[in-house]
């Protein structure tokens, strides 16, 4: 009887999303609507490099407050969250580092922006010393009126998780 129960409360869950081959680097969580991995009991979306990419790239050359002009490339905030199901205008998202580090991205306008989850710093892959495997970043040089307090906060280096509330 039981198994017959977990049989059925599995053909429930949505599972939009190929799942990840590679090393899973992201893992996004909580009120989301397409999955490809259960953890905890709870959906989420796992996702490797290689599917990262597959969303295609943004890149852009800015400056940061932590490194010298760079060109970075990655997948776009907005963009990853609405594979998801979830929306960065409208649904909380908290983010968080490999440290422990975490912010709410309430304050990012990454419709309007092109806010990227980076994954490339200057055509390499981003290596945990230059702050990768996965950062969010903002093209700092383009719009200067990017460069607040809210906006460098929310800037999570090392990201390995997003939850969305």
């Amino acid at each position: 009887m039981c198994g017959v129960f977990a049989v059925g409360l599995m053909l429930n869950v949505a599972w939009a999303l190929d799942p990840a081959q590679g090393e899973v680097l992201l893992v996004i969580d909580g009120n989301i609507s397409a999955s490809n991995a259960m953890r905890d009991g709870q959906p989420v979306a796992e996702f490797d490099l290689d599917m990262l990419k597959a969303f295609g790239s943004t890149s852009y050359t800015t400056s940061t407050p932590w490194t010298v002009t760079s060109t970075f490339a990655g997948v776009r905030l907005n963009e990853l969250l609405a594979v998801v199901g979830a929306d960065v205008e409208k649904n909380k998202v908290k983010a968080f580092g490999l440290d422990d580090y975490w912010y709410y991205l309430d304050s990012v306008e990454a419709t309007k922006y092109p806010v990227i989850v980076a994954y490339e710093k200057n055509g390499k892959p981003l290596s945990l010393r230059e702050l990768g495997p996965l950062w969010i970043t903002f093209p700092w040089d383009e719009y200067p009126e990017l460069l607040t307090a809210k906006n460098k906060a929310a800037s999570v280096w090392q990201l390995v998780r997003l939850n969305v509330q």
